[in-house]
């Protein structure tokens, strides 16, 4: 049998879970999934590339995401002779999230390596900051049209043109079936947690490549536990069908509504920053300005007491 080694972050587990699910690929292949990070006193953080090594010396088949803190070149050099390798995008998204800030969490309730609410709303801070009332700011923010206030057109094609540029010069197609299926599927639990039917694709993108018969099942979701809600002003921008206002949404052991998750949202907020902005986390990229209609509501937001 051939072995197969992913090297990923959690999306390559949920990958191999499903490529296992084909008895075709069960009868050939053997799978490895090699994570790129580790978690240490809670905290994630790139693991060394060295874990790679011994598992590379049986590989027929490398598939890697092609994190910068790598230096693929010369991991690619120490492949078997005639090793084929793929690069596989990482697939993330704000598409259902525009006003969200993916560059720097916020963190609200650890949990384990992660957090109930792991990014901002910069919108929903702003109001927090502005009011100076908790009760005041989720009114407003309940009621505000988000694409009267931010270019959510803009962010939907730049969602859709990093994920053409992720996967350019490789097998897969996540850009297409995103664009087609994100209004009538939830193909996003978290900004970096697709959904079964997004990684169901990439499963097959892969399989079909290695000439078997691509999967049709939808097994259990092992991202679904941990979902962010979706602004009803976004909601019925998109039209999404999958979503309404009766929809909960799963933080793990909790199951809320939407306004249960913005009163959870801003409690936390307060107990953490009280009503002053959260610290800016350490840049390690270049964070793109918010669009001239965002900028002019948050000065005027910012601006406004009462």
């Amino acid at each position: 049998m051939k072995n197969i080694v992913l090297s990923q972050t959690c999306q390559g587990e949920v990958l191999r879970y499903l490529l296992l699910f084909s008895p075709e690929f069960r009868e050939r292949y053997t799978c490895s999934f090699v994570p790129n990070y580790e978690v240490v006193d809670g905290v994630s953080r790139v693991a060394s590339p060295e874990v790679l090594t011994p598992h590379l010396k049986t590989c027929d088949l490398f598939v890697y995401h092609a994190i910068t803190d790598y230096d693929f070149g010369a991991i690619l050099k120490t492949l078997p002779e005639g090793c084929p390798s793929l690069a596989v995008p990482y697939v993330t998204s704000t598409i259902y999230w525009p006003s969200y800030d993916f560059r720097h969490p916020v963190w609200l309730l650890p949990y384990a390596a992660t957090a109930l609410i792991p990014w901002p709303c910069r919108l929903l801070d702003a109001m927090i900051v502005a009011f100076k009332d908790k009760d005041r700011a989720r009114r407003e923010y309940l009621d505000l049209d988000i694409p009267s206030v931010m270019d959510v057109a803009e962010n939907h094609d730049s969602q859709l043109r990093y994920i053409r540029q992720a996967e350019q010069g490789t097998i897969f197609s996540m850009s297409a079936y995103i664009q087609e299926h994100f209004r009538d599927q939830r193909l996003f639990h978290l900004i970096n947690h697709p959904s079964i039917p997004l990684f169901r694709h990439m499963a097959n993108c892969l399989l079909l490549h290695l000439g078997l018969s691509p999967l049709t099942l939808s097994p259990t979701d092992p991202f679904d536990n941990h979902q962010m809600p979706v602004h009803p002003s976004i909601r019925r921008y998109y039209g999404l069908t999958w979503c309404d206002d009766a929809t909960r949404y799963k933080l793990f052991e909790k199951e809320v509504a939407y306004d249960e998750y913005v009163s959870m949202y801003i409690d936390l907020y307060i107990e953490r920053f009280q009503f002053q902005p959260p610290p800016q986390a350490k840049k390690t990229h270049k964070t793109k300005q918010p669009g001239k209609r965002l900028a002019k509501f948050l000065k005027m937001l910012l601006g406004r007491r009462n």
